[in-house]
């Protein structure tokens, strides 16, 4: 078997496509061998099914998500995740149910009806959250929650965006969600502890007010608050210019943003 070729640092800053950057995390990083890296994995198969919340029709895929999110940092148990990938797994098969009783078990050519859309997304976001609650596989699993929503999106009525296809926007999205959370893998940042410690931990207290105030459903972090953490930690004597510029950058930023998990001890 050829091994496959890594991905190099420009085309990992440049790349759109999920599945080359994920490879490239897990294979040659091997991101997915330690619990920060496993943390990480699950917080964006989280971070891509919210970017869909509205088609989650089922709430048992929608409590999968909430409760990996939560597991993600350690305040779910384990049978609680197993319990959330199980429900997820019921959702997919009786939306794969509806699917077989309206076609007929026959597949379908041509645009979707309404009644067969909603259920083709059905099954697509409960796979989803399935996959974000995986107890194991966490590298095959993200993989898994990506495709879902990229399969969700192509599935839709409005199959262009940015005069591209819905699918190809979708995965240039989930490669910006990647960097949010992961950085630069091949020039990692560290933070100084004395920044963490100025004014009475005040950047440590920013960090953590953006992680849990975050918009909800779809789960982005308040750009306004990582804009005054990036203030906070200039002015505690922070010019790493790859820190700021990410904290003042218009996003995505979701949970697992790497200058905040840095800020808060997280990495």
């Amino acid at each position: 078997m050829t091994k496959r070729k890594a991905v190099g640092e420009a085309q990992w800053l440049s790349l759109g496509s999920t599945y080359a950057l994920l490879r490239e995390l897990t294979q040659h990083h091997r991101v997915a061998q330690n619990a920060a890296g496993r943390r990480r994995l699950r917080l964006f198969a989280c971070s891509c099914c919210r970017r869909f919340w509205h088609l989650f029709a089922d709430q048992h895929a929608r409590q999968a998500v909430e409760v990996a999110e939560r597991f993600a940092d350690g305040q779910a148990r384990l049978d609680e995740l197993v319990a959330a990938e199980r429900s997820a797994g019921d959702a997919e098969r009786r939306a794969m149910s509806r699917i077989l009783e309206l076609t007929g078990g026959r597949g379908w050519h041509g645009p979707l009806p309404p009644d067969l859309e909603e259920a083709q997304h059905a099954r697509g976001t409960a796979a989803a959250a399935g996959a974000a609650a995986a107890r194991a596989g966490l590298a095959v699993a993200a993989e898994r929650a990506a495709l879902q929503c990229v399969m969700v999106a192509a599935t839709g009525r409005d199959r262009w965006e940015d005069g591209r296809p819905v699918q190809l926007a979708v995965d240039a999205l989930q490669c910006d969600l990647l960097r949010d959370i992961f950085g630069n893998p091949f020039q990692p940042a560290t933070l100084d502890s004395a920044w963490l410690t100025w004014n009475d931990a005040a950047v440590v207290r920013l960090a953590h007010a953006a992680y849990e105030e975050r918009h909800l459903p779809e789960g982005s972090l308040d750009n306004s608050r990582l804009a005054v953490l990036a203030d906070a930690l200039e002015e505690a004597g922070c010019t790493d210019a790859d820190i700021l510029s990410h904290l003042r950058g218009p996003g995505p930023h979701v949970r697992g943003c790497w200058p905040v998990d840095l800020c808060l001890g997280k990495s």
